[in-house]
């Protein structure tokens, strides 16, 4: 009787026959390679490896680019770890994925295919990171942790839009510029950390955010104009 182990590997070389022409037995090794050299993408098609009963899940360094529905149907998955090396996420990457409650990211550049995630509680942001695109985590209607990471230079409109959850975040020194609207709507946020690179904050930043008390901002009064921002019941406070 063959064992779970067994038979997913016969699966998978099953499936890299298929799709390479390969014949005959496959060791580990030739797995290896034909997965690595199928233009390190996950998977190589929409239907791809993914297997739909996985819990946790770390993206191998290397792979570049993470094709459409990649991991659509993995109803169990809880956790994604993406690595620095991916560089392009297809549509509908993680439809299904109603478990899904914590994210991990590494790419350079963060777009949109995360908005909406109904699910996603705990997001960490690698330092790899160096830009937060426009509407990348709107409207995460769970998110209530994000960490982001000390290289991140810009942060986009509506990032954070409507991430009802989130009541504290600090955003770190390397970061130069808010877009408008980044944290609107975000409901429960109470207290927020500017670090002291920035240099533009748009108007409406903190627009709607009615539990938003205390601003800390690690610069000096009038190096950033605009205060409050949107926040007009918080109080801003500069480091002298």
């Amino acid at each position: 009787m063959m064992s779970e182990l067994d038979t997913r590997l016969t699966a998978l070389a099953d499936a890299i026959r298929a799709k390479t022409g390969a014949t005959g037995k496959l060791s580990l090794e030739d797995m290896a390679n034909a997965i690595s050299t199928y233009k390190k993408q996950l998977p190589p098609d929409d239907t791809g490896f993914i297997s739909g009963d996985i819990v946790h899940f770390q993206i191998p360094d290397g792979v570049t680019s993470i094709k459409n529905y990649a991991f659509q149907g993995c109803s169990a998955m809880e956790s994604i770890i993406i690595p620095s090396s991916v560089t392009s996420i297809g549509t509908n990457v993680f439809q299904g994925c109603d478990a899904l409650e914590s994210l991990t990211l590494g790419m350079k550049s963060i777009a949109q295919p995360f908005r909406n995630n109904k699910s996603l509680k705990y997001l960490t942001l690698l330092d790899s990171v160096e830009t937060i695109g426009n509407n990348a985590f709107a409207a995460c209607s769970s998110l209530a942790s994000v960490t982001i990471g000390s290289r991140v230079t810009s942060i986009g409109s509506g990032a954070f839009f409507n991430c009802i959850p989130l009541t504290s975040v600090t955003i770190p020194d390397s970061v130069t510029s808010i877009g408008d609207q980044a944290f609107a709507y975000c409901i429960s946020l109470a207290s927020l950390t500017i670090g002291s690179g920035v240099k533009n904050i748009s108007k409406n930043v903190f627009a709607n955010c009615t539990s938003l008390r205390d601003i800390y901002c690690r610069f000096p009064r009038g190096t950033v104009t605009g205060e409050p921002w949107g926040a007009t019941g918080a109080e801003i406070h500069y480091d002298s």
